[in-house]
């Protein structure tokens, strides 16, 4: 399989579904013999979702279109079969009811980084700590 490096060094593959790389990896650990979890072999996704979200709301993944909710689902699929630890950017910057019920949903467990949402722009942190944003307790 031809693989890229990402921004950060990730292994960035040119998969058909997001679950490809998750499968990939953990063929890798099994291998090499690598326990899976937090203490040996760990997962962290970093989906860059404001690049897949189409005008009307909707990310497009894997050729189809799905909802925040749908987006959500899939991501609680990939951690109950795959050791992930951590999702970074997982829903756009400018979904912030979905990031809501993201958080709700998965923040107890597994990392939730939104880099997009806060790291760049003060006003938008401002506004989430305003409106008592999960993603920042």
């Amino acid at each position: 399989m031809a693989t890229g490096l990402g921004d950060e060094g990730g292994f960035a593959p040119d998969l058909a579904t997001p679950e490809g790389g998750s499968r990939a990896a953990r063929g890798g650990d099994r291998d090499r013999r690598l326990t899976p979890g937090r203490g040996g072999v760990a997962i962290a996704l970093d989906p860059a979702a404001s690049e897949f979200r189409s005008d009307d709301g909707t990310y497009r993944v894997a050729g189809e279109s799905v909802t925040s909710d749908e987006l959500i689902d899939r991501y609680e699929s990939m951690i109950d079969r795959f050791p992930i630890w951590s999702i970074e950017d997982g829903l756009a910057e400018n979904d912030d009811d979905g990031w809501v019920r993201l958080t709700e949903r998965l923040g107890d467990r597994v990392q939730l980084v939104g880099d997009d949402n806060f790291v760049t722009n003060p006003a938008i942190i401002a506004a989430a700590i305003d409106r008592g944003s999960p993603m920042l307790r």
